[in-house]
């Protein structure tokens, strides 16, 4: 009986040790760090921090913006990768902090989801840009101003 329930302990002890240790692990990889992001970059594209995933390239690729829409795609010439994010309404009327949810597409870049509805904060705005992060996967987008 005494070994049983020490036996019951240990199993328990060890299944919230596994648990919280998993928690803390996938919320320092969403979370990521939007900094780098923030300072480094300046090339309408997708970043995981100021690490390109995809990006308007001479020759290379494509932008479409759609002011419809407020929406926009990123595409590589031969559209073997893509990236389109639907930001919704009056994008151009927000401001620093502000948080809302964009729809994320994305086909050919391991680093992004399918399709994703995710939070982003708006960290600045430049001329026609601005840099949004999402926390959630840890991703940062440069996109065109909604004129």
């Amino acid at each position: 009986m005494k070994a049983l329930l020490k036996s019951t302990i240990i199993t328990i002890l060890m299944a919230v040790a596994c648990t919280t240790i998993s928690c803390k692990e996938s919320d320092e990889i969403k979370t990521g760090d939007s900094e780098p992001f923030k300072k480094e970059t300046s090339n309408y594209g997708v970043y995981s921090g100021a690490q390109s995933i995809i990006e308007l390239e001479t020759n290379k690729s494509q932008i479409v913006y759609n002011d419809q829409y407020s929406s926009i795609t990123i595409q590589s010439n031969d559209q073997s990768k893509f990236v389109y994010a639907y930001l919704g309404k009056h994008t151009n009327y927000r401001d620093a902090g502000d948080k809302f949810s964009i729809n994320i597409r994305s086909k050919g870049l391991a680093q992004l989801p399918t399709y994703k509805t995710t939070e982003v904060e708006l960290l600045k705005k430049e001329g026609d840009k601005m840099w949004l992060w999402s926390a959630e996967i840890a991703i940062g987008l440069i996109v065109k101003i909604n004129d």
